[in-house]
């Protein structure tokens, strides 16, 4: 197994969303999924190659839809420039209690009488490192945008819709990897994974724009 970290700086906002909700407004994922990444370097692939039918062609089917390729999400960075990871659902923390304090791991002991009140923690990103806990969260950008008409260059009664998009903020940094069973697999995709890429919805509102930088493969 080759694992490659990608490192994905925005230069744009991202919405990473789900399909489902409110068609007028979106909130974004705190993370990149990785399918969106697959998407979006198959997208790559597919402009650089020329081929007319992506799921037909053998090498694109091995690093885009058979799975043996595994495109993992990008998560935010922590304060020494290291991937977060998501908080474990069975943290918890006494409610009111202000940073430094204890996080207890109920997956592990719950005992009574440790939390008067227990709380979840509410940070969706942590890193432990010798047995400290650094928790995180990505920031965001709330933008407000009217629906225009194409003739008339502004909003009417017809074409007026208001959109709220919460999306992740631009100049964040985070890092996903990508999972290959061989090096001659990883050597098809090398070429297609450093430079500009486009992540989730609403491109053409200026929302999408990222970097992305190979790092040091490692190998298990």
């Amino acid at each position: 197994m080759i694992a490659v970290p990608l490192h994905i700086e925005f230069s744009e906002p991202v919405l990473a969303t789900a399909l489902e909700g409110d068609p007028n407004s979106a909130t974004s994922y705190p993370f990149i999924p990785g399918s969106q990444i697959r998407g979006a370097l198959a997208t790559r692939y597919w402009k650089s190659h020329q081929v007319t039918d992506l799921a037909a062609d053998p090498k694109a089917r091995r690093l885009f839809f058979e799975g043996s390729t595994r495109f993992l999400n990008a998560y935010p960075l922590d304060s020494a420039g290291d991937r977060m990871l998501p908080v474990p659902l069975s943290w918890r923390m006494e409610k009111g209690s202000e940073p430094p304090t204890l996080i207890y791991d109920w997956s592990i002991a719950k005992e009574e009488g440790d939390l008067e009140v227990p709380k979840p923690v509410g940070s969706p990103f942590c890193r432990l490192k010798y047995g400290a806990v650094e928790l995180g969260e990505p920031l965001r950008r709330v933008a407000v945008h009217t629906q225009r008409d194409r003739q008339m260059g502004r909003a009417t009664e017809d074409s007026g819709a208001v959109f709220r998009y919460e999306a992740l903020a631009p100049g964040q940094a985070f890092e996903a990897a990508i999972l290959f069973e061989d090096q001659a697999t990883a050597d098809l995709l090398a070429p297609h994974i450093e430079g500009m890429i486009f992540l989730g919805g609403s491109r053409s509102a200026g929302y999408g724009a990222a970097s992305i930088l190979p790092g040091e493969p490692s190998t298990s």
